[in-house]
């Protein structure tokens, strides 16, 4: 085979904006990698404090995204709101790097409302850029997931590696990534092609309830996610502990490689395959389950420790992959186009709560290691015995939603 089959071709838009969208996570998790040190060794804060500042602008990172996918949706267009947004976070990220309380703060903030408008309307955009093949839609996410992954495990490598020189050299190199990213946006040609959703009224509401339910999804996954990090970090420094400092080098640069990995096969794989969606989400949580399961093996002594971590990490990429970008795809298949930014937005929602807010940390923390995995595993379980239910008797109902 010479060449992909027209059908299954991805436009090259999309690869202009999944670029842009790499240098953008690029920078953005490169600065987010910096912060914190920045503000305890440059500007004398105390770590708590520090810590909490960096916790409220996370938090608003969410907030703003609605209101830049709104003005990019019923204002500005898309295109030109992700411009906007980009071009306000490269000031920030440049005004970083000039030493000063009011420069450090006022960078933050050009960067949470940058981030607002850049990251929904990009993604609305991307979105535009294929027809309403949901093969593609589901292998065009999952790249986009993929690159995503790609700029933020360069972009903090990589800045991180240039604040041992100077940390005014990582902002400044963060304020270029992101001119170069907001350069591709506004040079590549907006596309013609609309997502197809069907505009027929008697459908309006299953289609919103799909939406409502991938924003739940979204907060579901990530909830469990991070409630499984408690043991899993706890058992990861058990683990590291007791070997050596070269294992642990290795892998701690594992994961984000699997994470790339899979990312690129299930994108290749969703390009010739056609799998629904409720079968992904129910294959995720179930291997997110089997994660946990790995996790708890490796309390128990024996000479695989290492191997059983690498297969616990592998299943849990794999559970990502088969869930956040495949969220994304849904809403993207199923919102009205119009809007598609506004619901991404909301989409984040649940994701920024419990990511950023101390209350949801504190509680997923106060879970015992143990405790907290097994919670896990029966919430992944929960969910997908849920999902499963779901699709046998929309089957029986002959409802089909892919």
């Amino acid at each position: 085979m010479n060449s992909f089959p027209a059908e299954i071709k991805h436009p090259n838009s999309a690869y202009i904006l999944a670029l842009a969208k790499l240098l953008e996570r690029g920078a953005y998790y490169g600065v987010r990698a910096l912060l914190t040190t920045h503000m305890v060794k440059s500007l004398y804060m105390k770590e708590d404090d520090a810590l909490l500042f960096y916790s409220i602008a996370l938090s608003c990172v969410y907030g703003t995204q609605v209101f830049g996918a709104l003005i990019g949706d019923l204002i500005l267009g898309n295109k030109y709101a992700a411009i906007f947004g980009g071009a306000i976070m490269a000031n920030g990220m440049i005004a970083l790097a000039i030493p000063g309380n009011l420069p450090f703060y006022i960078g933050t903030a050009l960067i949470v409302l940058g981030t607002g408008f850049f990251t929904p309307n990009l993604m609305a955009a991307y979105v535009k850029s294929y027809s309403g093949s949901k093969t593609l839609l589901d292998s065009g996410f999952t790249m986009f997931y993929t690159c995503l992954n790609v700029g933020a495990f360069i972009g903090t490598a990589a800045l991180l590696w240039l604040s041992d020189i100077d940390p005014r050299i990582s902002f400044a190199t963060a304020g270029i990534m992101m001119i170069l990213a907001t350069c591709i946006v506004a040079i590549h040609r907006s596309s013609s092609v609309e997502i197809k959703t069907v505009p027929n009224s008697k459908n309006d509401t299953k289609n919103a309830l799909i939406v409502l339910s991938m924003i739940a999804m979204a907060g579901i996954f990530w909830f469990i996610y991070m409630l499984s990090g408690v043991g899993r970090n706890a058992i990861e420094s058990s683990i590291f502990h007791l070997n050596t400092t070269m294992i642990y080098n290795i892998l701690m640069y594992v994961e984000p490689f699997l994470a790339i990995s899979t990312g690129v096969i299930a994108s290749i794989v969703w390009s010739f395959l056609s799998v629904g969606k409720v079968v992904k989400f129910i294959i995720g949580f179930a291997l997110l389950a089997l994660s946990c399961i790995l996790f708890i093996g490796l309390t128990l002594d024996s000479d695989y420790s290492e191997f059983v971590y690498f297969v616990a990490i592998v299943v849990l990429s794999i559970s990502e992959i088969l869930i956040a970008p495949i969220v994304m795809s849904t809403i993207a298949r199923y919102g009205d186009p119009k809007y598609l930014a506004i619901f991404f937005s909301l989409s984040f929602l649940p994701m920024g709560v419990i990511l950023a807010l101390p209350i949801v940390k504190n509680f997923c923390a106060s879970f015992d290691p143990g405790v907290s995995l097994i919670a896990s595993i029966i919430l992944s379980g929960l969910t997908a015995v849920g999902l499963v239910v779901f699709l046998i008797v929309r089957n029986q109902k002959r409802i089909v939603i892919d």
